[in-house]
């Protein structure tokens, strides 16, 4: 089948009679004469067209295979974060378990010699009454020193339990490209890795092209409550995660290439609030800029990044 033909197979209405549709085959099967170099031009363009297409999937598939790596690495990388920090809230809880026990073994202890102490002061009391109310004494005093220890030892459980069962709050940087135009819509992940909820969950974030990378960065002011009605004041459960968007204008092509040549960097930082099952307020910071070797990859600041 020639090109004309495939040309007027393509373009053949539906619900229509062949008879009707004779006409217009016969012009698409014989189009007017023109000029041979004008025919020439078509097919050329239909070649660079096909050559466009195929050089394209070839980068798509090239782009694919370079993301995806990067993709599992970030995704096993979070696992890994998650993992760590379970296993030192889990030590930890050990460690204040131990000593709460050993504080409770003590108290045990120094409530038997405080009974002892208290049977030996009544048995003497009859022979030699100042000598019992002495060991009266010494007996309240030890008893006294046995409710600290009993106390402390139910301090160190309580703490114990806290650090067992608070929420704890991480954040990631989610893997983008830098834009020139459109503008850049920045994302940072932020999981609860804990086991309990983080109430009245608020974030804020901020991006700044800079020349040099700063040391230190203001806090940003939190969503108010009168703003917890808008949304921006949440409830993140354990392992919910939060997506913070944070929408930045598109940059020039100059700032972008002062970004690979290492002359200028964009960071985004920010900070975040939240209160625990125990009434305590909790608070965070984050900061990440760009690698100049790869403006897709985020790295992060060297201070800034912490969480109580």
């Amino acid at each position: 089948m020639t090109e004309h033909e495939d040309r007027a197979e393509e373009r053949k209405p539906e619900g229509q009679t062949e008879q009707e549709q004779a006409p217009k085959v016969a012009a698409l099967e014989n189009p007017p004469a023109t000029h041979p170099e004008a025919h020439a031009d078509e097919e050329g363009e239909d070649r660079r067209s096909e050559r466009g297409v195929k050089a394209f999937a070839r980068r798509a598939r090239r782009a694919e295979k370079a993301v995806r790596p990067r993709l599992e690495f970030l995704a096993i990388l979070a696992a890994f974060m998650a993992i760590g920090v379970q296993y030192c809230t889990t030590m930890e809880s050990l460690e204040l378990t131990r000593q709460a026990v050993e504080l409770s073994a003590a108290s045990l202890a120094e409530t038997r010699r405080s009974t002892l102490l208290s049977q030996r002061a009544f048995l003497w009391s009859v022979a030699d009454a100042d000598r019992a109310a002495e060991f009266s004494r010494s007996g309240l005093e030890e008893t006294r020193e046995s409710n600290e220890l009993t106390a402390s030892g139910l301090e160190f459980s309580r703490q114990a339990l806290e650090v067992s069962e608070r929420p704890w709050v991480v954040t990631i940087m989610a893997k983008q490209g830098v834009s020139t135009e459109e503008p850049n819509t920045l994302l940072v992940n932020m999981i609860n890795t804990g086991r309990s909820p983080a109430i009245d969950f608020r974030a804020h974030s901020r991006g700044r092209l800079v020349s040099k990378l700063p040391m230190e960065f203001p806090i940003l002011k939190l969503p108010s409550e009168a703003e917890a009605k808008t949304g921006s004041v949440s409830v993140l459960g354990p392992g919910q995660t939060y997506a913070l968007r944070s929408r930045q204008r598109a940059l020039t092509a100059e700032e972008k290439q002062a970004i690979l040549d290492g002359t200028r960097t964009w960071v985004i930082f920010g900070n975040f609030q939240y209160r625990d099952g125990f009434g305590r307020e909790r608070r965070g910071a984050f900061c990440y800029h760009t690698d100049h070797r790869d403006p897709d990859e985020w790295i992060y600041c060297p201070r800034h990044n912490h969480a109580d």
